[in-house]
């Protein structure tokens, strides 16, 4: 069953996520664990109560929980280093937060200071053993490790070999391997089908980092040729969430509409796409 969720971060206030999400339609939310900055918030349990009686309240469910932090508070450093040991803590602190909230999944995003690099081995060698130990201290409360990268579909491929673990996959998003790295992300995606996991981004955007695109496009009006991946993932009879990913609020989208109607026009999209081919 294909089911519609959206990322807390979308919006810029996350702690209106699920009254948004439902005012715009979705069946679910994506939510974070927080950042080093304002400590974790989702480890509280005050705050964890809060997030359930939202969404319980607004009909929506917890889909998993992302450690954005790792994206800069990064784990390719010494191990012997504080940002290091900060970043495997927060690791171990998703998957706690997952547990109370009653997840069976956690994301590990990792880019910027925790990005694999393909002309530096050491990264891939230092994700790997990153990886292992994710997937052991979270496999002992049942719960599943989506990772998610910008390397190329053979290397990803790779990746989850070396670290082989029975409770890692790959967490897909429409807009990566294009926009960090130059990828052709619909010539990738075919070989990622059999392991990706029960989620994906979908968001939409121009241009590549490195020349300083912005991932901020309503569905199928970038670059990401999001009919082609819909076909792609229809065609291969995949079934899970597709977690819309677009931060409305930035200076390419927040003038075409509130939030709720953004929100709700990519929804439209995709939910179109989807029936289009499964018509077909």
């Amino acid at each position: 069953m294909m089911k519609y969720g959206i990322a807390q971060w979308c919006f810029p206030n996350g702690q209106y996520a699920f009254a948004l999400a439902q005012e715009a339609g979705y069946d679910g939310v994506q939510v974070e664990t927080g950042l080093d900055s304002n400590g974790y918030y989702l480890r509280d349990k005050g705050m964890q109560r809060a997030y359930q009686e939202a969404a319980k309240r607004h009909g929506q469910e917890i889909i998993s929980v992302v450690d954005n932090d790792l994206m800069h508070v990064g784990c390719q450093g010494n191990r012997e280093d504080a940002e290091y040991k900060k970043s495997i803590r927060a690791i171990e602190m998703t998957v706690d937060t997952a547990v109370d909230l009653g997840c069976k999944r956690i994301m590990l995003p990792m880019f910027f200071r925790s990005q694999i690099h393909m002309d530096h081995p050491e990264t891939f060698e230092r994700a790997v053993e990153v990886l292992r130990h994710s997937c052991e201290y979270a496999g002992n409360a049942g719960i599943e490790v989506q990772v998610e990268t910008s390397i190329p579909a053979r290397k990803q491929i790779e990746l989850l070999a070396a670290v082989n673990m029975p409770n890692l996959v790959n967490f897909y998003d429409f807009q990566n391997l294009y926009w960090y790295d130059g990828l052709d992300a619909a010539k990738e995606l075919p070989a990622l089908m059999p392991v990706n996991g029960l989620e994906m981004h979908v968001c939409d955007g121009w241009g590549q980092m490195m020349e300083g695109g912005n991932g901020g496009r309503l569905l199928g009006t970038g670059e990401a040729h999001t009919a082609e991946q819909v076909e792609i993932i229809c065609d291969y009879g995949w079934k899970g969430w597709l977690i819309v990913e677009n931060a409305y609020y930035l200076p390419t989208m927040r003038d075409e509409g509130s939030y709720v109607e953004l929100a709700k026009r990519d929804l439209a999209t995709l939910k179109s796409l989807v029936g289009k081919r499964a018509a077909q």
